[in-house]
């Protein structure tokens, strides 16, 4: 996480022979007779009766296929007939509101989605994604937190989620400054057998997977972010791309990429601005950004700030990038320093004055801050 989706009718004038009516009249009767429906209830029985494996899945497929359209993830060919890249940053009138998504502390990593069921029972709001990290670990590819684990995949699709997979090149016990996972080493090749070792995992998976790798670039608390080591944004785009080509190569199109910078650049000067970093719209299928309400206890990092506050101006700047849907990739809000319900509540009422704007992940845990939503729970209802 930082600091920081009648026709017409003629009238017939002739007067109807009586008896042709009549008649008329008895035919449709007993034909409604005949192909009257069965009871609702018969049919139910005889539809799961029948309902095989095969047909089950495709309904599973569709349903998730319904949110995806919400998520507004289109095929790269439909982005390019789009005109007006920056169309629709400007606030309009409410639509509707943005899915919601999660990261909570234990789900999906036991291969289950048990804490988000909970969380969506207690919020009384439907989970739509899924957020979860893995990163690359002191030695990549040969323990678990390091490798695609198809189980954690399947348990957040088979239960209708999208997968938001966060993917971090860096050993977390191990600081920011990590020379072995410099940008440069993943554009020279070091990693090309791990990447593709992803690749082709993902693929077999036979998952649609939104994988989001080095988050958060443009701020100084990653191996890959700014200014860390030799780090320069042209090395940024270059590694993201060697990435993506590796997973193209590798057949890998269920992939979708997810590009997340945070909305205030650290250190925040015109050489770190966001822009800087973008890798191109044939490169990312989804703009994202992660931010966060610190409250009174972090004036450093902004304070007690609104939702628009934090997240506004760069919204604007991420439509004006390129026509795909924008997704909060991780949003929080601390509980000091102001009332975070009312922060929550506003929340759902501003986002729905953003038409880009197709996702709210909610960053779910008591971290550097209590962000957790169930102490405010009745701020998500959504009945």
């Amino acid at each position: 996480m930082s600091r920081r989706l009648a026709s017409d009718t003629k009238k017939v004038s002739a007067r109807p022979d009586r008896s042709a009516a009549a008649l008329l009249v008895a035919l449709c009767l007993l034909a409604s007779a005949l192909l009257a429906p069965a009871p609702v209830d018969a049919r139910v029985r005889h539809h799961h009766r029948h309902l095989g494996a095969k047909k089950a899945h495709r309904h599973l497929v569709a349903r998730f296929e319904r949110s995806r359209g919400r998520l507004g993830v289109r095929s790269r060919r439909a982005r390019r007939r789009t005109t007006g890249s920056g169309a629709g940053a400007r606030s309009v009138a409410a639509g509707p509101q943005p899915l919601f998504g999660a990261f909570t502390r234990d789900a999906p990593y036991g291969g289950n989605v048990d804490a988000v069921e909970s969380l969506q029972s207690a919020l009384r709001r439907r989970v739509d994604i899924v957020n979860w990290f893995q990163n690359w670990s002191a030695h990549p590819g040969t323990d678990w937190v390091s490798q695609v684990q198809p189980g954690v995949l399947g348990a957040v699709t088979g239960s209708g989620r999208a997968p938001l997979l966060t993917w971090e090149p860096w050993d977390p016990a191990a600081g920011a400054d990590q020379p072995r996972f410099r940008l440069r080493r993943i554009v020279a090749g070091d990693f090309d057998a791990y990447i593709a070792g992803w690749a082709d995992a993902l693929r077999d998976s036979g998952h649609e997977v939104y994988l989001r790798p080095m988050h958060e670039f443009n701020g100084d608390w990653y191996p890959w972010g700014a200014g860390v080591g030799d780090n320069t944004p042209d090395l940024y785009v270059a590694a993201w791309r060697h990435l993506h080509d590796i997973f193209a190569a590798h057949g890998a199109s269920n992939v979708r990429w997810v590009w997340c910078p945070v909305p205030h650049s650290v250190p925040d000067t015109p050489q770190n601005a966001l822009e800087r970093y973008y890798p191109g719209a044939a490169y990312v299928d989804v703009l994202s950004l992660d931010g966060y309400n610190w409250g009174s206890d972090k004036p450093e990092y902004g304070g007690w700030q609104s939702f628009s506050q934090i997240f506004k101006g760069a919204y604007d700047r991420l439509a004006a990038l390129g026509p795909q849907p924008i997704w909060f990739a991780e949003v929080g809000s601390a509980a000091r320093g102001g009332d975070k319900a009312a922060w929550v509540r506003d929340m759902w009422s501003t986002a729905t004055h953003w038409p880009r704007l197709r996702a709210l992940v909610w960053f779910d845990q008591d971290k550097e801050e209590d962000w957790r939503a169930i102490p405010v729970a009745s701020a998500f209802f959504s009945d």
